[in-house]
């Protein structure tokens, strides 16, 4: 369960439409963390990778979720695992340090974790997979209309 404070930040970090919010979101990350928070630490770390939040840092994304990873925290486990299953910078793709990490933040109840491992170990058609991606897209699209209206 994240608190209000977690939600908070994560919510002005992701409204990439206003960099004040986003600035203000990552602050209020880097306080969390500072307090010992290591889910702050992971999405932090996380958030260091996108180069549109004008806080891409790729040796910070590193320390941040290698200090949730350490800790032992199942949504650093989840982010740092995903991002080695495909290679996504600052990591190399290592599939068998991912699939241990993944395993982990599932074996803590991470369902996000749960849900990437069973798509991975799926073998999809390409119709399955196009099926997945449109509504995939319908989600995310939606997901952006409903953040739009509730912050007009």
């Amino acid at each position: 369960m994240q608190s209000t404070t977690l939600d908070t930040a994560l919510e002005f970090l992701r409204d990439s439409l206003n960099q004040e919010h986003v600035d203000k979101g990552f602050a209020m990350l880097q306080e969390l963390v500072n307090d010992g928070d290591m889910t702050a630490a992971a999405w932090l770390g996380h958030s260091c990778q996108f180069k549109y939040t004008e806080h891409y840092d790729l040796e910070l994304c590193r320390k941040y979720l290698e200090m949730a990873v350490e800790a032992e925290n199942p949504v650093g486990q989840y982010l740092m695992g995903s991002m080695m299953m495909t290679g996504d910078p600052p990591f190399e793709v290592d599939k068998v340090q991912a699939k241990y990490l993944l395993e982990e933040a599932k074996r803590q109840g991470n369902e996000d974790a749960a849900m990437f491992l069973q798509i991975w170990y799926t073998k999809l058609t390409p119709r399955d997979v196009r099926r997945m991606m449109l509504r995939s897209g319908f989600i995310v699209g939606w997901e952006e209309v409903k953040r739009w209206f509730r912050f007009r």
